[in-house]
Formats: C-alpha cells, structure tokens, sequence
C-alpha cells in the first residue's frame, strides 16, 4: 500500500508494506519557529532540532537563546502506560552552577547543539520528545514553547529483511558502569549486552534448518565454538551443512581448524586456498527443497571478538533471488578455482559471469569478488562524489587513495563523516579537519572526572564494520555494506561479498543511527582526552549568552556545526 507523506516541506511516496504500521524511519514535527526532525532506528535515535535565525537573534524574553531542554517521555503503548518522564541530562553547566555532581538535567544545563541520540530505545516502546528553547540568564532560566515529536522504534525484522548491529565497544562508561569494568566472561550478561542480537541473529538462522534443508557457509574466521555447536543442533534436526572457510597456513585458518575438529565438523568443510589474498566472506545461505532461500550476511567473523568487542553487523533477508546468487558464488568457491585472468576457469572469470548472469534492479547491486576491476572501489567513488548532503563511512583499515580524493573534492557542504581505526589513520590525514570532514579512530580515556570511565580496550581494531550510507535523510538513500574493505585486494585478491541498495528508508535509517551512535562516541571520547591533557579549561563551561550559537548560523565560519544543523535537520 502506497501513502503520500509530508516529509519537510515536499509530498513524498512512502510504502508502508515494507515497514511495521506504527514505525516511521524519519519523523518530523514543527512550532513556534523551530522544527524536529529524529531518525529512528531499531536501538537508537537521532533527535535533531532546528530553529529560525530570528529566533537565536531576539532572544527572548531576556538576554538571548541560551540552548535547548529535551523532556524524554517512554510509554510502553502510544497512548498510555508511562514508563518515565525525564530531562535528558549532559555533563556542560554554566559556571555559576557549582552543583559537585557530574551530569546535569538540561532544563538546568541547556544542550547549546542542535541534536542529540537515544541508544536506550526499547521494542514496542513509544517515546516522546519535546525540545524547549531556554532564555534569561545562567542559573535564572526562563522557558519558551517547546515542540514534541513522537517515534516508537523498529522491529528488528520487517518485510523479511532482519538487521543485527551489536554494541560494538566495551571501552565504554555504559559498560563499565554496568559491568564495573570486568571482562565479559567474568561478568554475567555482559556477552549478550554486548552482542545485543547480533551473534543471536546466526545462531538462530543456523538452528531454523530442518530436516532435509542445506546449509552453505563462506568464512573468514571460524573462530567461535557457540557458531559450531549451532551447525551441531542443525546436523542433529537432519540438515546438511558444507563450509568454504579460509585455509592459507595463516593464524586465522589454523585457529579455524582448530574450532572445527574439535567440533567434529572438519570433514564438512572445503578449505579454500586458492585465493591471492583471503577467503574474507561472512555468509550463510539456507537451501530448502534444493532451493536457496535465505541469506544471512554481513561484516562479523565467527569469533568472540566479531560478535563482542568490535562494531560489527548482519543482515538477514528472506529472498530467493539474493540467496541464489549467493549460493551460486559459494559454490565457485567451493571448486577453489586458482585467482587469475590467464586462466579460463579461474575464479576471477567465473565471478564475473555470475555477476553478469544476476538480474540487475534500480534499487540493489551485488558485488562479489575477486575480479579484474576494482569494482566496489568504483562504487565507493561513484556514491561519494554524488552525495548531495551527508557520507557517512566506516572505513576500519583505511581506505585508497582515489577514495581519499573523493573525499578532498567532494562538494564543501556535504558533511563527510567517519571511522577508522588507529592503525589506519595515517591513511586519512590531510583532508581531515577540513570544515565538513571528521574521521575519528577509537581512543583509550582511562578516567575523567575522578570516575573510572573505560572498561578494558581489548586490542586496536575495535571498528570493524564496512559500510557507506549516503543521503539517509533523503528520499532515495543508499547503503553500501558487506565483507569488503575498501581496498583494492577486496576487490581484486580477495573472496568478498557487498549489497548496493537504494532506497530503503528503514535500513538507511538504522545503520545511520549506529554508526552515529558510535561516530559520536569516539569524538567525544577524543575530545574529553584532549580536554584532560590540557588541564581544566574554561570551555567546558556552557556560553552564558547566545554568542554560542553563532558558528552553528553563520555559513562562513570553518566549523562543521553550520550544515551539521541543516543536514541532521533533514534539509538538502
């Protein structure tokens, strides 16, 4: 069924088959010269607000805008049934505030931004948010008319595409909170907070095949005994299960084989060595009747750090024609056929007819390697260059040069924003820091405050999803996400697997409101490390007038903070 939607200011299509009636991926609401705009994932919100220049500039009733309060309202249905009512609290104050405790209610300490996130988001739940502007002078607060806007989240699976996004740090103050900094086999529920679905999310696709159903896995890492034990219970309801899983002589294959004999599982599997580089996929394709049927694909290894300790996710579709494709390269896989042009049976060529065999659509592309062209490296540049607002990018190990350049020359107001991890930063520096741009690599905060603040960082490579969204406020949004980093031996040398797909408002949507979940994660943990080797600093105070909202109106100023308003805003 086909609605029309007002979405900011344009009549727009919107098919609401595709979605739960009662989730929206954007919701807008607008009054008394300001407008909300919350995208709205399974986990998380992003809840961005707008206001009219008049509006900072008279100021009233006293001397100017001093920031915003957000009122947060959780029900348990639309209409009824409170969970809580609160004021989202932040840790800045006005200096004349000497309260001792370390968060504060943002009716007393206004967010001088124009956006912040919910990542405590519950199914079925509906929350409420009502954004307050907030005049008169620091620690004599006057209140204006806020505006409310109302979202409950999404199910984790609709349409028959589920999506999995685990937590994806422990090097975090909720974990160590929590958990009180223990490691996650010491504390009791820390692994499936952790996980939070993801690792649940294979576990179950692999026990759902029933007698006489197939199973074919393509793996990097094998790492992970639970995954085995799974593929156990499926063999025992009367499956059968086959396995490519790399087999170079590396550290990675001989943990692998390890985990599978020990399992009893080795003679399933059919070692793949034929590769240049690795055998990097993460999939699973359910065969039923001799027919492929599902899909379970995406960025995580079968190891406890995939599933736990890194940024990681996974996508489940209930589609014959993605399962057959992909059933169809796992069994070219399976041949280990030698990489290489000169040879015609090679897995190069092969891969490449596959491709050209699969029926193309206007709203998904399949990418499968290795070939002869750089392939998703085209892509990747391809959507960079046309974004017309926002790039949002998970790069863990970095990216290549043309890539880079994409970036550099990129049209100044798209906001450019992104993840590496530190071992690959040197492969960003020189573009970022340009006003639009920011990539962040996780940082090590051990204490802030007085208070313990991280849990153990457990190793370098905490970013390990790859994915590019573009435009997810738009009306065509585009995600880009699989098994490939954005280098050329993913595209050449490697066995890889990445989706292309247009359109999906809610997919768009809730990989959006992670990646920011963990973007601003890391750029505040950056900035509040910089800001304690500096010693006490007068800016960890809130502006006391309104000057502090001049950067965020004012197009000129070399600050990311003027589109971030406009784009969070929903605006082009």
């Amino acid at each position: 069924m086909e609605r029309i939607l007002l979405y900011m200011g344009r009549a727009r299509a919107y098919d609401f088959s595709m979605t739960a009636p009662s989730y929206r991926p954007v919701v807008t609401a607008s009054g008394h010269r300001m407008s909300v705009t919350v995208m709205v994932g399974i986990h998380s919100a992003v809840i961005a607000w707008n206001a009219e220049k008049a509006l900072v500039d008279d100021g009233v009733p006293s001397v100017g805008l001093l920031g915003f309060a957000l009122r947060r309202t959780e029900r348990r249905s639309s209409d009824d049934d409170i969970v809580s009512v609160e004021f989202v609290e932040g840790q800045k104050r006005f200096e004349c505030d000497t309260d001792v405790g370390v968060d504060v209610r943002s009716d007393r300490a206004p967010f001088q931004r124009f956006r912040w996130s919910d990542y405590r988001l519950q199914p079925d739940h509906w929350y409420e948010y009502e954004v307050i502007p907030v005049f008169g002078r620091p620690c004599a607060l006057e209140y204006g008319a806020g505006v409310k806007v109302k979202f409950s989240p999404s199910p984790t699976t609709v349409g028959g595409v589920g999506v999995f996004v685990n937590r994806g740090v422990t090097a975090a103050k909720a974990y160590q909170d929590r958990f009180a900094g223990q490691l996650p086999d010491k504390a009791p529920g820390a692994f499936s907070w952790l996980s939070r679905g993801l690792e649940e999310s294979l576990i179950d696709f692999i026990t759902s095949a029933a007698a006489g159903d197939e199973l074919r896995v393509g793996i990097y890492e094998f790492h992970h005994p639970p995954i085995a034990a799974a593929l156990k219970t499926a063999i025992s309801q009367g499956a059968s299960v086959r396995l490519v899983v790399h087999q170079r002589g590396d550290n990675a294959s001989t943990e692998s084989e390890h985990v599978l004999r020990a399992a009893g599982l080795w003679s399933k599997v059919k070692p793949r060595t034929h590769t240049q580089k690795l055998s990097h996929n993460k999939f699973v394709v359910l065969r039923r009747g001799g027919t492929p049927i599902r899909l379970w694909t995406g960025s995580a290894n079968f190891s406890s750090n995939a599933f736990y300790l890194q940024t990681n996710q996974a996508l489940v579709f209930d589609d014959p024609v993605l399962a057959h494709a992909y059933d169809e390269y796992w069994q070219i896989l399976a041949d280990d056929p030698v990489s290489g042009s000169k040879d015609p049976n090679g897995a190069q060529l092969r891969i490449e007819a596959l491709m050209a065999a699969t029926p193309a659509t206007p709203d998904r592309a399949l990418y499968f390697s290795p070939v002869r062209k750089e392939l998703i490296l085209d892509t990747a540049v391809e959507l960079i260059t046309n974004a017309r607002s926002c790039v949002l990018m998970s790069a863990p190990f970095g990216t290549v040069k043309r890539v880079v350049t994409a970036l550099q020359d990129n049209h100044p107001d798209v906001v450019e924003y992104g993840l590496v991890n530190t071992t690959a930063v040197k492969t960003i520096e020189g573009f970022v820091g340009q006003r639009n741009t920011q990539f962040f690599p996780p940082s090590r905060l051990e204490t802030w405050q007085g208070r313990a603040w991280d849990a153990k960082a457990f190793g370098d490579h905490k970013i390990h999803a790859k994915s590019l969204i573009i435009d997810p406020w738009s009306d065509r949004p585009t995600v880009f996400v699989g098994s490939a980093n954005f280098s050329r031996p993913s595209c050449v040398d490697n066995d890889e697997n990445a989706l292309l797909i247009r359109g999906d408002h809610r997919l768009s949507a809730i990989l959006a409101t992670e990646f920011m979940r963990m973007f601003d994660h890391y750029k505040s943990r950056g900035f509040i490390k910089r800001l304690s080797s500096e010693g006490p600093s007068p800016e960890y105070h809130l502006e006391d007038t309104k000057a502090w909202a001049h950067t965020a109106f004012t197009s000129t100023a070399n600050s990311h903070k003027y589109r971030d308003r406009q784009v969070f805003a929903g605006e082009p």
